[in-house]
């Protein structure tokens, strides 16, 4: 997921430690089952949304999973290296993953080849939240550009402004624009920056014009109006910005479209031990306190049975193949 700005990070610590201090035990296992650690992996940097997404349900798992819970963050590779780690920890319940879809879903059809497999590398645990992406514009577009139409109208009249920054090449946001070009019939420029935030200090500051990344990414700067939100991707109406009309209300009918993070364990990791891990994920992410952390990045807690998850990823990875293969993007190697 995106970076976050230094004082969000601040906040989302704050946060994070508030979370898991005051956390609720609801589901205790039995001493004979209880892990002594959990170790949590997450294939970005600290100080991220996903980090905190991350803390947050470590702090509901300790206690009731493990004895205790740490999150390790393996930064490198857009999220791929870390699930070599996954790959070499023992089957025993002691080593999950906490993934963005993009890693598990899109990739395979992103990257000629990749070190995993995600369908037998990695057993589904439970899903842990789902967010939406969002177009955006700053200071280079006029306040006159309040939604997709308007957007559309401005760009055909310049072009060479048409640009679109996204957090990374290959990412789900960078699909999502190349996705609008084509159903909008528009040329625009998808420009790729190494994580979100730098891409949001330029549209802030003007020297992108906009901006495709996850509704959170955006929020601190649409509350000060530096920045306004033009369609968000989900299949109804953002409650995080229930004035902002969705791509299918405003003609993009075939984009419609979330990312979700998840939680997994190695490969012939026992039935049982999944079931224990879903369990406890399921019974902390329903809690309220931690619907309230999230809400903070505009994220929604949404736990799944392993089983759940499991079509899940198999219905992403189904969309995303074809969908990629007609943007005519050239797997990077």
């Amino acid at each position: 997921m995106e970076d976050l700005s230094r004082r969000d990070f601040v906040k989302a610590a704050l946060c994070a430690a508030a979370a898991s201090g005051l956390a609720a035990r609801p589901m205790r296992a039995d001493a004979q089952d209880q892990q002594q650690m959990l170790r949590l992996l997450f294939g970005y940097p600290a100080g991220g949304v996903g980090d905190v997404i991350c803390r947050g349900l470590a702090g509901k798992l300790t206690g009731s999973y493990a004895k205790t819970v740490i999150v390790d963050n393996r930064p490198g590779a857009a999220g791929k290296l870390v699930i070599d780690v996954l790959k070499s920890s023992p089957p025993d319940g002691s080593t999950l993953l906490i993934s963005p879809s993009s890693v598990l879903a899109m990739y395979p059809h992103v990257y000629a080849k990749l070190p995993y497999d995600p369908f037998s590398d990695l057993v589904p645990v439970s899903n842990v939240c789902e967010f939406v992406h969002a177009l955006a514009v700053g200071p280079g577009v006029p306040e006159s550009v309040k939604n997709l139409s308007d957007f559309i109208g401005w760009c055909k009249e310049n072009p060479k402004q048409a640009n679109v920054a996204n957090p990374g090449e290959g990412s789900l946001p960078h699909f999502l624009t190349l996705m609008l070009s084509k159903a909008i019939g528009v040329p625009l420029q998808a420009v790729a920056y190494r994580g979100s935030s730098p891409a949001v200090n330029d549209l802030v500051g003007g020297q992108v014009t906009a901006m495709m990344a996850s509704e959170g990414s955006f929020a601190t700067f649409t509350k000060g109006g530096k920045v306004r939100l033009l369609a968000t991707s989900g299949p109804a109406r953002s409650r995080f910005s229930p004035n902002v009309q969705t791509f299918a209300e405003q003609g993009a009918k075939g984009i419609v479209i979330s990312e979700w993070i998840a939680l997994f364990a190695p490969a012939k990791t026992p039935p049982a031990v999944v079931e224990r891990a879903s369990q406890a994920a399921r019974a902390g992410l329903a809690q309220h306190d931690l619907a309230e952390q999230y809400g903070s990045f505009a994220v929604v807690p949404a736990p799944s049975t392993p089983s759940e998850l499991a079509a899940k990823l198999r219905a992403d990875s189904d969309f995303w193949g074809p969908t990629i293969r007609a943007t005519g993007f050239t797997p990077l190697s």
